[in-house]
């Protein structure tokens, strides 16, 4: 049922795509991906990190991890996020076998303490300003300053990439009986197999289909305020797990944003579009253009705010009585700052791409 539209969407994204270096999930061979042609459109799907020359990461890594000391900041045991994440990167490329996980512990701490070492540095396992220049000075050798486009194009694909695998989902099996009107007895199409979609569940999607459904949002979405957009894939992430063949089981709810379909009736969606990622999103736009003129949207003083008021009304309708504001609070409010933080360092990316 889903099938032809599915398979529209993925040939009309071919192009976008290519561009965004995605590749097939499970790819083990050219061979193998030349025999699944007609998905070739999402080749690249669930793909690693560009191979890129290491003394080129480093460099850029090692040039943003120094900018952060140059301002005070400083990394020690404890300390968490995405600047620990990049500096544990770095010391692995150097040699050290430590988790890369964005956590500063014993282990990174050890690191760091060979590093200082061998830098002729105090051995105390804090990250400042000395630690940051020395780092720096190892990778910024002679005509490092002059990487090409595309070296730089290569690896902030890599580190963008590496951001929303932050936010893949696991598959969350669904318990109860179905409904007669659930759509998650569906078959599961032809492509949506091929593609990664396990199951009717909620995540239970490849992580490379996942990235592709989140590129493809953050494109759909660019031009809108930062905590918008932020709103919008943190209540995806909640609804589908980036499944875009999740369907619920006591509801007629399917696809990425879970739409029942009398909503998808009064968006102009046929039933077989409920799987269609395109589609999905498109149809997510157009409740948001709606929603943010309600009254109950309209006098909301910030992100936080809105994000609660915006699920609500998208879990509850104009009743606003289902619960949907505790769910938000709970479990979409914390998700959609998870995404402010995302969407804030991929700012930072494209902002340095742009620089150079």
């Amino acid at each position: 049922m889903a099938s032809r539209q599915f398979r529209n969407v993925v040939s009309g994204l071919a192009i976008a795509a290519s561009a965004l270096g995605v590749k097939r999930a499970g790819a083990q061979s050219e061979s193998e991906v030349a025999s699944t042609q007609p998905i070739v459109s999402l080749k690249g799907v669930g793909a690693s990190m560009p191979q890129v020359d290491v003394k080129v990461e480093g460099f850029l890594l090692a040039k943003e991890l120094k900018e952060y000391a140059d301002r005070g900041g400083v990394l020690r045991v404890g300390s968490r996020g995405d600047l620990v994440y990049k500096l544990q990167r770095v010391l692995v490329l150097m040699g050290e076998e430590i988790k890369v996980d964005g956590i500063f512990g014993s282990r990174t701490k050890g690191a760091l303490v060979n590093f200082q070492g061998s830098a002729g540095l105090k051995r105390d396992g804090i990250f400042g300003v000395k630690t940051a220049e020395k780092l720096f000075e190892k990778f910024s050798g002679e005509g490092r300053e002059e990487l090409s486009t595309q070296q730089v194009e290569a690896v902030s694909a890599g580190l963008a990439e590496k951001l929303l695998e932050k936010h893949c989902v696991r598959g969350i099996s669904s318990g109860g009986q179905c409904k007669s009107y659930s759509r998650f007895n569906y078959p599961l199409s032809e492509w949506e197999r091929k593609v990664g979609v396990r199951s009717r569940c909620a995540g239970d999607a490849s992580k490379g289909v996942q990235i592709y459904c989140m590129k493809l949002a953050l494109e759909k979405f660019r031009g809108l305020p930062l905590e918008h957009r932020a709103v919008l894939l943190a209540l995806i992430e909640h609804e589908s797990g980036w499944n875009p063949g999740a369907a619920a089981k006591a509801s007629s709810a399917a696809g990425l944003i879970q739409l029942v379909r009398g909503t998808e009736e009064g968006l102009g969606l046929s039933e077989g579009e409920a799987f269609n990622p395109e589609k999905a999103l498109d149809a997510l736009l157009k409740l948001y253009e709606e929603y943010r003129r309600n009254p109950y949207l309209t006098r909301c003083k910030d992100g936080e705010s809105f994000c609660i008021a915006f699920y609500a009304l998208h879990h509850d309708g104009p009743s606003l009585r289902s619960g949907g504001e505790r769910i938000a609070r709970e479990r979409v409010l914390p998700k959609f700052k998870e995404w402010l933080t995302t969407l804030k360092e991929l700012e930072k990316i494209e902002a340095k791409k742009g620089r150079r």
